[in-house]
């Protein structure tokens, strides 16, 4: 990100998602990508990019140890809610 920049295109951010998570391998990155092509469509926020790279850090992906009531943004709360519909995970 840019110094300054406050947001990314959803393409980039989806781009350079792809990217960084090739090397790290986070198992939820494609879900990830069509959850925001299908539900979001709009510009990634810096606190969203962020917080996405802390969530794939630390929330297994099976998502057992994911708290409802941490302090997630609400994207990242609503794709958890999404992997759930898809039956990606199981609750």
């Amino acid at each position: 990100m840019l110094q300054g920049q406050k947001s990314f295109a959803l393409d980039t951010a989806i781009g350079m998602w792809q990217l960084l998570f090739a090397e790290r391998e986070w198992p939820l990155v494609n879900h990830w990508c069509d959850f925001l092509q299908d539900r979001h469509n709009k510009t990634i926020s810096k606190d969203t990019w962020a917080q996405l790279l802390e969530f794939a850090r630390t929330v297994n992906p099976l998502l057992s140890n994911y708290d409802a009531e941490g302090a997630w943004p609400y994207l990242i709360d609503e794709f958890v809610e999404y992997l759930y519909d898809k039956s990606v995970v199981d609750k």
